[in-house]
């Protein structure tokens, strides 16, 4: 930039004060894209959450059919088809 040239030439004090403002403008702007990506990626991680759920919600309704339909024991059913016993919805906060 021309005018910090001009200022390191007549004055080091203004030189390094310039270059703060300046120092200081990349940094906002680098946080605001920073924000923008967070938010960006928060949206995305909601989204794959809810399918996950989705998933779970399906194969934890087609084991109570079969548990129904088919008089089998949980524990049994569950260790053929190999869910964990701490298979449940994911909690996203």
């Amino acid at each position: 930039m021309p005018w910090v040239d001009f200022y390191f030439k007549s004055s080091s004090t203004f030189h390094l004060f310039s270059i703060d403002l300046i120092l200081a403008a990349d940094i906002k702007s680098a946080t605001e894209a920073s924000n923008r990506w967070t938010g960006m990626i928060l949206y995305d991680v909601v989204r794959v959450v809810e399918g996950l759920n989705s998933f779970v919600d399906n194969i934890l309704t087609l084991r109570s059919w079969a548990l129904n339909k088919f008089s089998i024991d949980r524990v049994e059913f569950d260790k053929n088809f190999g869910i964990p016993t701490e298979f449940d919805y994911v909690d996203f906060k």
